[in-house]
């Protein structure tokens, strides 16, 4: 159910993308979701197999979604190449959550000028540049974005808008104003054996 998921800012123009945490997603339109009162209970948006649920929704707002499983793997892929449908049918497969990747936590519509929060579950923080994340298809397993330890699980994805249009104090475009209070996102050293392409981060203390 729409209601259960999120709330966004929309203006009848747009199109939503709403993704389960068993690697499923759905585009719809927005005019096929009709104003109802505050205390309606809202319309679904994509029906799924028992034991599944909504992790998120997104609007076409960028050119990119990108999506964070549970055990720190994630990637970003071309709205274009979800489908558009019906609201309230079963959707397409986002990303697979068998393996490695554990289940979904959260959708986020991006652009190469954004940056990346993420949260674990033993207090951990790191923060990217979305630009260092592929962009790669859509029924895919993508990439290591944060390392974990043992029974430690991502548990909130954030994304951290420019507001300067992607463009540093120092004029390096592609690397957006850091928020106040916050140390600016770094490049690690890449390690041997690592997911390829690896991500460039940093662990926040």
């Amino acid at each position: 159910w729409l209601s259960q998921v999120t709330n966004l800012t929309c203006h009848g123009r747009r199109q939503i993308i709403i993704a389960t945490s068993e690697g499923l997603a759905i585009r719809f339109s927005e005019d096929e979701v009709r104003e109802i009162g505050r205390n309606g209970e809202g319309l679904i948006g994509l029906r799924w197999e028992k034991g599944d649920a909504a992790v998120g929704m997104a609007l076409d707002e960028s050119e990119t979604l990108l999506t964070v499983t549970e055990n720190g793997y994630g990637k970003r892929t071309d709205i274009s190449e979800y489908r558009l449908q019906s609201r309230g049918g079963k959707g397409v497969i986002n990303i697979k959550t068998h393996g490695r990747n554990g289940h979904v936590v959260g959708i986020v519509s991006v652009k190469d000028s954004d940056q990346l929060l993420l949260v674990s579950s033993g207090g951990k923080m790191i923060r990217m540049f979305v630009e260092h994340i592929s962009v790669i298809g859509r029924n895919t397993g993508g990439v290591r974005l944060m390392k974990l330890d043992e029974k430690e699980r991502i548990v909130a994805v954030e994304k951290l808008a420019s507001e300067n249009g992607g463009v540093a104090p120092g004029g390096k475009k592609g690397q957006p104003e850091s928020p106040p209070g916050s140390p600016p996102a770094q490049k690690a050293p890449k390690e041997k054996n690592d997911e390829k392409p690896r991500q460039d981060d940093i662990i926040l203390a």
